[in-house]
């Protein structure tokens, strides 16, 4: 029988290791990622109605995670909760942040200054927060256009792409940008912290005094 992703509508029923029999609740799709949900979540979701866009926040949400955690099986079940907070906590990104985006995976993807990489945009997109691949084909035109990066073929470049020095000063500005943005949010932690202590501590010693 054959097995599709409850989020991407691909056919997993052949993906994943050598004897691995996958299920409709477990399944190696190559977009998303490894899925495990329980029978509960497999059966709402299809009874539910996730719209179009509700499938692809989950689809680019698991997949990224599965990434960021190094390819490794979830050893934790997704329940209903889990899917209606990845649905209702996800942030669409906009197109120069999803420009970003693409770059910084690019770099992950690049192992020297020169490397000629490949995109699969029919099965990474999600990875790249697109809904579809002619998302992500979009993007690395404009990325070309730019000047970020150069393609043996610049009307497909997905295929023997490699970045070059303004996609590189792209990724330090996006990085300083990153930082000041978490040095930000330090201060305004530490500024709390301070406030809370001089109102609960400093403030009411003065009073004494006064």
């Amino acid at each position: 029988m054959a097995i599709s992703c409850l989020f991407c509508d691909k056919d997993v029923t052949n993906d994943g290791a050598a004897g691995f029999k996958p299920t409709h609740t477990l399944y190696m799709c190559k977009r998303c990622g490894y899925v495990w949900l329980t029978e509960e979540a497999a059966e709402d979701f299809s009874s539910e109605g996730y719209s179009s866009d509700d499938k692809a926040a989950i689809s680019i949400t698991l997949r990224n995670k599965w990434e960021r955690e190094g390819r490794k099986p979830s050893r934790q079940q997704l329940k209903i909760a889990d899917l209606k907070n990845i649905v209702s906590q996800f942030q669409v990104l906009d197109p120069i942040s999803k420009i970003d985006q693409a770059l910084i995976r690019l770099e992950k993807s690049t192992k020297y200054i020169g490397h000629e990489i490949k995109v699969n945009v029919t099965d990474d997109y999600p990875l790249f927060y697109c809904k579809e691949h002619k998302e992500i084909m979009h993007i690395l035109i404009m990325c070309y256009k730019e000047g970020f990066i150069s393609a043996t073929n610049p009307s497909s470049p997905q295929t023997g792409l490699s970045i070059e020095v303004k996609g590189y000063q792209r990724l330090r500005e996006i990085q300083k940008l990153n930082r000041d943005s978490r040095l930000c949010f330090v201060a305004m932690w530490l500024k709390g912290e301070i406030d809370e202590v001089f109102d609960n501590a400093i403030k009411p010693a003065l009073n004494l005094w006064n």
